[in-house]
């Protein structure tokens, strides 16, 4: 029976925030809040589907500084203390409620505080070994994002620093999880086609061997030529990268702050939280500052009403019943969709894409990780005209549309306003001026080991610099602009200060050590990632892929072609033969390769198009054929593919 494939993705990112130089930092505080409301909660859910043999399947995008985050030993430190604490709150709180209409609530996060230390030692004190422990298991499938979440439309410019930012997402989620990459979370869903001589973003991320990549909805439904089927079948660049849209349906019913789940009358109140009107006495350890207060993540009253200030004591019961409810709903409202699907595309396997902020489930919703266990607890209990898939899942099948997505983002108007505007705008430049110089000194210098440090530092620091988080929080918080401004000049002092040492010759051994420690992020990192490689065929390591004698294509006539291989080295099991058509609008076809010898006809070829013959070892491209331009006139014209132009 077809069904639907239903992708739920979500996109796990924080900042790099490390403060060595301080015991209590409060804005390390983005990391705790992250991991016991939002990741522990979310492995929690996991092993409980697990043990109750509740099969779920979903993508989640981990950021490399979240992943650099997670594996530093004095945040962990940190972090572990930060639990303690709050377990010993929360037992209090526990005692202090008991017998008022606040116990329910206190004894809930009793709990749930307890649930996030036990997953966290559970997995070795590093949560991102829980998401491997998955993706090992075919339940998740990870995925990595820019190398510091850069704002690549505005890297662009300098292709060196964007494609380095693609790569060393890479290669730090291939350090980690042990494989490279399927796809990447373009940070912000910001893209901007090949324009004035620049090569796409899709170019530099098949580059590195990236698979797929999700867009906003309008960055694929104004892609040229227009898709047929907007956002419910992937498309694909003239790079070969598959693109992905988001759903606006899915985002509506969990997102949208009028008509979302979270803003249901019996979920917990993620504004009135109980660090806010506790004793001092009770708060004084979790305030950083020793002054005022904050919000430690305790919320004991609830929804209750949007349009009133007026709140009622929050009921877990009640909310975990409501949890539930919707659950069931957004698998109906999937199923209708489905079958509107299924009835309208006809020869390819449709497809529903529901990416979301992985902060949304937990910290921003509280009961959001429950509503992700529901869903896959409900979907189980009966058949549906849909299945739960990855996006590799659905490349399996062939992606029939070729197209070049429009330039967009998630941000707020769907453009780049967000990260360029009045708040922000002195970042860009400065950040760019430094960029040409990384690029300049990775081919000057690097001769000498210490010389490869000092550059090596100076692309962490470039690359913190970099980061989308800064433009983004001086623009939206007002409240902590100046810190974001501080972190960006923090970050291009030091890169400078590296820079006139190095032209010097003069480098203070003793003051990079200071730094290493200090910046930490990525210590295998090396200028390589700034020296733009020469072209040809690319394969998933971004290894240049040789040229193979072994195997070939040759025109028979106009529209027929024999393809031929003899790949006696490689095992058939795994071998995949894929012929592609160099030109635009392109075109592929899969070969059978059931052994590691044989040749194949294929017919209703293009006439004076190229065609290379390419082989596949799993999802890895190790080998293509030289390309065979068959006889003949093109039978249609091919499209004219402008440039994008402000």
């Amino acid at each position: 029976m077809r069904q639907v494939d239903l992708c739920l993705v979500l996109h796990a990112h924080l900042p790099y925030i490390r403060h060595p130089e301080v015991e209590e930092h409060g804005f390390e505080w983005w990391f705790y809040e992250a991991v016991w409301e939002v990741y522990a909660p979310l492995l929690a859910a996991f092993e409980r589907l697990e043990q109750d043999a509740v099969p779920f399947r979903l993508t989640v995008s981990i950021s490399p500084p979240l992943l650099a985050m997670f594996n530093d030993k004095l945040l962990n430190e940190r972090l572990e203390r930060h639990l303690k604490r709050l377990a010993v709150l929360t037992e209090k709180e526990r005692e202090r409620t008991s017998g008022t209409r606040f116990e329910p609530a206190a004894t809930h996060f009793y709990y749930h505080v307890r649930q996030a230390l036990d997953v966290y030692r559970r997995y070795g004190s590093n949560i991102a070994a829980g998401f491997r422990h998955w993706q090992d298991a075919g339940r998740v499938e990870v995925i990595t994002a820019p190398a510091t979440h850069g704002f690549l439309p505005h890297l662009q410019d300098n292709p060196a620093c964007a494609a380095a930012q693609i790569r060393v997402g890479v290669e730090s989620h291939r350090r980690f999880f042990g494989r490279p990459p399927e796809g990447m979370w373009l940070s912000e869903c910001a893209y901007m086609p090949a324009h004035d001589g620049l090569p796409g973003i899709d170019e530099l991320a098949a580059d590195a061997g990236v698979r797929y990549f999700f867009l906003e909805t309008h960055g694929v439904t104004g892609a040229m030529p227009r898709p047929t089927h907007g956002v419910h079948a992937p498309i694909r660049t003239p790079a070969g990268i598959a693109v992905f849209g988001r759903d606006p349906d899915t985002s509506k019913q969990v997102w949208s702050a009028t008509e979302g789940y979270p803003g249901d009358a019996w979920y917990a109140e993620h504004h009135k939280d109980a660090g806010h009107f506790l004793s001092e006495d009770q708060i004084k350890p979790f305030r950083p500052d020793r002054t005022g207060r904050i919000p430690i993540g305790l919320k004991y009253f609830r929804v209750t009403s949007k349009s009133s200030s007026y709140k009622q004591p929050y009921i877990p019961r009640m909310a975990l019943g409501r949890s539930a409810y919707h659950a069931q709903h957004f698998l109906k409202k999937r199923a209708a969709q489905s079958y509107g699907l299924l009835s309208s595309i006809r020869g390819e396997t449709p497809v529903i894409v529901a990416p979301y902020d992985a902060e949304l489930f937990g910290h921003w919703w509280h009961e959001g990780p429950k509503f992700i266990e529901y869903v896959f607890r409900k979907a189980s209990e009966r058949s549906w005209p849909f299945r739960f898939a990855a996006p590799s899942d659905r490349l399996r099948h062939p992606v029939r549309h070729v197209a070049v997505p429009a330039a967009s983002s998630w941000g707020d108007g769907g453009y780049f306003k967000v990260w360029m505007n009045g708040t922000n705008s002195d970042m860009a430049p400065k950040i760019a001026q430094a960029g040409s110089v990384m690029v300049r000194d990775a081919r000057q210098f690097g001769k000498t080991a210490t010389e490869r440090r000092v550059l090596a530092q100076m692309g962490r620091e470039l690359l913190l610099a970099q980061s989308s988080d800064w433009p983004f929080i001086a623009t939206t918080s007002q409240g902590i602009r100046p810190y974001a401004a501080e972190k960006v000049d923090k970050f291009l002092e030091r890169f400078w200060g590296l820079h006139r040492a190095l032209s010097k010759h003069d480098v203070s051994i003793k003051s990079l050590e200071t730094l290493e420690s200090d910046d930490n992020i990525f210590p295998w990192l090396t200028a390589a990632a700034w020296k733009t490689p020469e072209g040809a065929p690319r394969g998933r390591q971004g290894a240049a892929v040789i040229t193979d004698e072994r195997m070939g294509v040759r025109a028979v006539e106009p529209f027929l072609a024999c393809v031929w291989w003899d790949l006696k080295s490689m095992n058939p099991g795994r071998l995949r033969l894929r012929l592609r058509c160099l030109n635009p609008p392109l075109f592929e076809k899969e070969i059978p390769s059931t052994a590691e010898s044989g040749n194949w006809y294929v017919h209703q070829l293009r006439p004076g198009c190229s065609y290379r013959l390419e082989a596949f070892d799993g999802d890895r491209l190790v080998a293509a054929s030289k390309p065979a331009l068959l006889p003949g006139r093109p039978k249609t014209a091919a499209p004219k593919w402008k440039r994008f132009r402000n």
